[in-house]
């Protein structure tokens, strides 16, 4: 089985622009692989092993030969970048769809300018400052974004979305 198609076939498709940078992510992340598997193939680590004296284990000690390629950071902040960027866009493109039938330019523009996909570490801090984030999306489109919380999955701690820019 083929990769999943992410890149839209038109720019007229929903969600357009966040799947342009969702590929771009991906392509992104596959020249991750290839430059970290073209470090490692050189072996740039030795390693040695030694048994515990009391006979219940070992200690394996790994020691590198070599820094890993620069350019893998690089790549990885690009991954994440992209990644964030699609779910900004997301969040517009709905924010856009959801508003269609509104008449008020002026506020509309002006929410707009703030939508964007709220991340928070804790759940303190998330009612308050998501609202103008998601402020022209549904009921359901915020519950949902908000069951995606780190706060609610047990994930990593992060600081807020203002680190990732």
């Amino acid at each position: 089985m083929g990769p999943v198609q992410i890149e839209p076939q038109h720019d007229s498709e929903p969600l357009s622009g966040a799947r342009l940078k969702l590929a771009r992510a991906a392509e992104n992340l596959e020249t991750v692989r290839e430059t970290v598997q073209a470090f490692l193939a050189r072996d740039p680590y030795t390693y040695a092993q030694r048994r515990h004296t009391e006979g219940r284990g070992f200690t394996l000690t790994v020691t590198a030969t070599e820094q890993p390629p620069a350019r893998i950071g690089v790549l990885i902040g690009e991954f994440a970048f992209n990644v964030r960027s699609a779910l900004d866009h997301a969040i517009y493109e709905l924010s856009v769809w959801r508003s269609r039938t509104r008449t008020d330019n002026a506020k509309l523009r002006g929410a707009l300018r703030t939508c964007q996909y709220p991340i928070f570490s804790t759940a303190d801090e998330y009612p308050q400052r998501a609202a103008p984030m998601t402020s022209l999306l549904s009921d359901d489109d915020r519950a949902v974004i908000q069951s995606q919380q780190p706060f609610n999955n047990g994930g990593p701690t992060i600081r807020s979305h203002t680190s990732m820019r």
